[in-house]
């Protein structure tokens, strides 16, 4: 009886071998993900670890220290267009980076922005009414070691302030950010 029932075993054990793709685990010339294989209808069969592998993106991040005011605003050091740093106010309600008249002024007068670089104006509602800003390309912004191309800034005649506002148009460049309160730091990953 132990006989038949070892037969029937190893009966079993050999069709389930024939039945089973082999695994390729060295070369991966099928162009599979390490842990998949090609299965014998041609599907590309993988493991659950290996798919989540395969299919997630890795993600980089940074971190910016944050300089938070009596106000409880937040602050961070951008360089712009490679001149650093600018203390900007990090303002998630901002459509777009606000900057003063005076700092635009100085990017155009060196040559940072064109008047090419000037597409639009729009309107802006603050805490104060709606303004009118002249929307343009910001140069080249650099934030923790990152640098982020074609933000749209927007500075309005009245601003006659230092404050610059970081808004939205530079957020969204990112896959997502958030604020570590605990560190107090802005968490940016690209």
């Amino acid at each position: 009886m132990c006989k038949v029932i070892g037969s029937l075993l190893a009966a079993l054990a050999l069709a389930a071998c024939a039945e089973a793709p082999a695994r390729q685990t060295s070369s991966r010339a099928d162009g599979t993900a390490p842990g998949c294989y090609v299965s014998q209808n041609g599907q590309v069969v993988c493991s659950q670890a290996a798919a989540a592998q395969a299919t997630v993106p890795r993600q980089r991040v940074a971190y910016a220290q944050l300089l938070q005011a009596r106000s409880g605003t937040y602050y961070l050091d951008v360089a712009i267009a490679d001149v650093c740093c600018f203390k900007m106010m990090l303002d998630t309600g901002a459509s777009d980076v606000s900057v003063p008249i005076a700092l635009w002024y100085a990017m155009l007068q060196g040559g940072h922005i064109t008047r090419d670089d000037h597409f639009a104006v729009a309107n802006y509602r603050t805490a104060n009414g709606v303004v009118e800003g002249l929307r343009f390309r910001m140069p080249p912004m650099t934030v923790a070691g990152v640098t982020v191309n074609n933000v749209i800034g927007s500075v309005s005649k009245n601003d006659t302030g230092k404050t610059i506002l970081l808004g939205q148009s530079f957020l969204q460049k990112f896959k997502a950010w958030q604020i570590n309160n605990t560190t107090g730091r802005l968490i940016l990953a690209y």
